[in-house]
This record gives structure tokens, sequence and C-alpha cells, in this order.
């Protein structure tokens, strides 16, 4: 395990000397190379805020990492984060992010106002970057907020793209998830159908072509699978134990999934005392944090999973997994109580 990201070590250009480091979100380019974005904040602490987002690349896959470097810098009272990364087949990348000029997830918004989605481009491997705005196109009638679910998306077989959103309904906190659906190497976004119940999601798509999504929740994850591509997904069902807390999903060479997720152990509890991320705003959104310890490693398919391969058996967080080429993974989690950022890339005992 490395830690590519410690809490408290100071980055030039943060908005303090001792910035928390959050939200992993890791791709692999057609060329290779691994791409890390991550959050810079003040603290522990969701948008609004001074944040911004960090990006180191490793062409080894993993064994070295370039310095940290800003992918997007905060600006005064505005900051964005949350990011989330796919890999087109032609070699450019995108990455999904919100921006904030002052107003929170759970307040109520409309496009245009003080809350923004974009998606960012690199055509050199996460060297140099262009932002747009795409708030307008993903926006849906009854959303009330939304976010691009953090990690990464995927490219289908069909080239279609999909980035997973988190979407709460206008006046409520009822969340629910739809793909950010483009069929032209995301030049043009539209929604797809709701999946309901679902928070934070992943999704991954299996040899015969079907879409898995993987969802945050609790006491067990929820599953859903698509025919179409993306466009709709069957009612979720439950699956692996889970605290709550947003995990990686990716499809191995051998077409197996790979799930990242914090699975509780059945220890003592660990007495941690943190902010609610939300700042208290959101509902069963906080974590449960004698719960959140044990990232694990399952494969298979939802149903039918390995026993959980431990990769931190500390207290963790969020995590996001891509397949190596060599059958291993690569992962980036959130390690002990808002600690930093730590990876390694893991190898898969046979089952």
């Amino acid at each position: 395990m490395e830690i590519l990201a410690r809490s408290g070590d100071p980055f030039d250009g943060a908005p303090t000397d001792s910035p928390c480091y959050r939200i992993p979100a890791l791709t692999r380019s057609s060329s290779g190379r691994l791409v890390l974005v991550y959050d810079v904040r003040t603290s522990p602490l969701d948008l609004p805020g001074p944040n911004g987002m960090a990006v180191r690349t490793s062409d080894d896959d993993g064994a070295t990492w370039s310095d940290p470097r800003w992918l997007r810098e905060h600006d005064g009272g505005w900051g964005c984060g949350d990011a989330s990364l796919i890999a087109l087949p032609g070699g450019q990348l995108l990455c999904w992010y919100v921006g904030s000029d002052g107003t929170s997830f759970w307040d109520d918004q409309r496009p245009g106002a003080d809350w923004t989605v974009w998606v960012a481009r690199s055509a050199d491997d996460g060297e140099t970057w262009v932002h747009a705005d795409v708030t307008g196109f993903v926006w849906p009638d009854d959303g009330g907020c939304l976010f691009a679910s953090s990690g990464n998306g995927i490219v289908l077989g069909s080239g279609r793209i999909l980035q997973p959103l988190v979407i709460r309904r206008r006046g409520t906190q009822e969340r629910y998830c739809a793909m950010a659906i483009s069929d032209d190497d995301g030049v043009h976004w539209r929604l797809g159908r709701p999946v309901e119940g679902c928070d934070e999601t992943k999704v991954a798509q299996l040899p015969d072509g079907t879409v898995v999504l993987h969802s945050r929740s609790t006491p067990s994850r929820l599953f859903a699978i698509s025919h179409d591509d993306g466009e709709s997904f069957t009612v979720a069902a439950a699956d692996l134990p889970d605290p709550g807390c947003n995990g990686g999903l990716t499809t191995l060479p051998n077409g197996q999934l790979a799930s990242t997720l914090v699975f509780p152990d059945g220890g003592e509890p660990i007495d941690v005392d943190l902010p609610d991320p939300t700042g208290g705003r959101g509902a069963t959104s906080g974590p449960v944090w004698e719960d959140r310890r044990n990232l694990v490693l399952r494969v298979g398919h939802p149903g039918d999973w390995s026993e959980p391969q431990v990769i931190d058996p500390g207290l963790a967080a969020y995590s996001v997994a891509v397949a190596l080429p060599d059958g291993s993974v690569a992962v980036a989690w959130e390690y002990g109580a808002y600690d930093g950022i730590r990876f390694d890339r893991v190898r898969i005992p046979t089952r």
C-alpha cells in the first residue's frame, strides 16, 4: 500500500496550510497510464467551500507516480470536486465533477444557478484539461440537485459512455440514480431512466453485454441490471453487506466482476469522532464510522461473490477499482478517518 495524498501535508495553492484529501477517482487510459484525481479540501466537509481537484499519473501501473498538480483550482468562495474519470478508446480522458458558488447539494436549485455540473476533457493523457459546463443537459425536471457519482464511469462495447448521476428530488431528501449517456465520445449528453432507491453507484459491463449497477446502501448494497446499454435498469435488489459507502466495481479480463467495498468485520466498534461530511443536512448520509473499516475486494457476480480479500483492515471509506491487463486490480481509497488517499495493486487469488 502506498499513500498518495496524506491529509495535513501542504499543497501549493490549497486554501489552507493543512488540506484534507478526499474522494478518489481512477482510470487507465488507452496508452496504459493510470490517472488519479482527488479533492483538495479545507476539511472533510462537502461543497460549498474553496475545494479543488489534484491529479497524479503513473506510467507503470502504480509503481511510481508523478507529483500532484491541479486539475482545477478553487477560486475564492467557488469550489469544485467529486471527480469521476472515464477513459475513451481513442485516447482522450473525461472527468466529471461539480462546482458550487455557495450552495449545497441539499439546497433546491435550477440549472444556471450556484450549482453546476462539468465535464473536463484531456487529449494528452491528463496533462492538460478543457472544461465544459453540461448542467443544462443532464438536469431532470424533478431535480432539486444532482452530482456525478465519484470514482469512474465506463465505455460500453458499443462505444456508448455511461456516467452514473445521483439526483435528489426537489423539496425532498429522496434520491435516485440515472445514467448520463453519450453516443458521440462525450460531446452531447442526455439522461437515462431513473433507478429508484439507488445513491452513489458504479457500473460495469459483462461479456454478454449486460450492464451491472452497484449502489451504496445499508444494510446491503443494491444491484440492478440493464439489457439496453444503460437506458433502463431492472428494480434493484439486495447484494453484499454495506454500511452505506461508495465502493468500486470493474470487469476483469476473464469477464468476472471485482467489487471493492467496506465490509464490516463484526469487531468491537471503533470510537471515532468526525463531522458528518454533509454538515448534518443529509439524513442517513453521514458515516457510521464503527462499521466503515475493513476494505475488501470480492470477485464474481451479484449473488455469487468470492470470500472477501482484505485490502486494508483499518478505517476506510470511498474506494474505486480499475482492472489491469494482467488480471490484478488497481485500487485507490480513502484510508483512516479521512487521513488521505491510498493506492494498491491487488493480486486476485484463483477461486
